[in-house]
């Protein structure tokens, strides 16, 4: 790998079962530290860049659906904590999204991620900027500003890239 990156938590290598230490890239994590992590980490294995970013992208799905759900209820504050998820896991997109890793079998991505990379990458930081967005309006507690971002989050933030980057779904 090359020095300065950093691999995704998703997608690390999967240690010797007997030891009872689960080893990072750069850390160790003992069993009980971060159980989600851990988890992650197995889903990543067993299914490799697919399996990782089909996982992130349904739990994208659902803290969203708790967006709306909770911004049609009225429940303003309580979005905060989906709006943080959206933005951490956009941050996790381009690293599950390597060079060679495309499989249409498997996946919906096209191959324009990586012909139009720096496109693709841009994408997901206006994922994370509109999640980020979105979290400010909501922890100030002003429903018509949270509502304004919700209103157009699915269009700008999450079309940006499943429009030109993802195989529309099969009706």
């Amino acid at each position: 790998m090359a020095s300065g990156m950093q691999m995704n938590p998703r997608m690390r290598q999967q240690p010797p079962h007997d030891l009872g230490v689960h080893y990072g890239h750069d850390r160790v994590v003992k069993p009980g530290d971060d159980q989600r992590l851990l988890a992650d980490q197995r889903q990543g294995e067993q299914a490799g860049p697919h399996g990782s970013r089909k996982q992130l992208m349904k739990e994208q799905g659902a803290a969203w659906k708790n967006v709306q759900d909770k911004a049609k209820a009225g429940q303003i504050a309580a979005i905060v904590p989906d709006a943080e998820k959206l933005a951490a896991t956009a941050k996790e997109i381009p690293a599950l999204f390597p060079e060679g890793s495309l499989n249409a079998e498997k996946s919906a991505a096209k191959p324009e991620i990586w012909q139009k990379r720096a496109e693709f990458d841009a994408a997901a930081k206006n994922l994370e900027t509109w999640s980020v967005k979105l979290r400010d309006a909501a922890k100030t507690g002003n429903a018509d500003a949270t509502q304004a971002v919700v209103k157009d989050f699915g269009r700008q933030a999450c079309g940006t890239c499943h429009q030109p980057f993802r195989v529309p779904p099969k009706q």
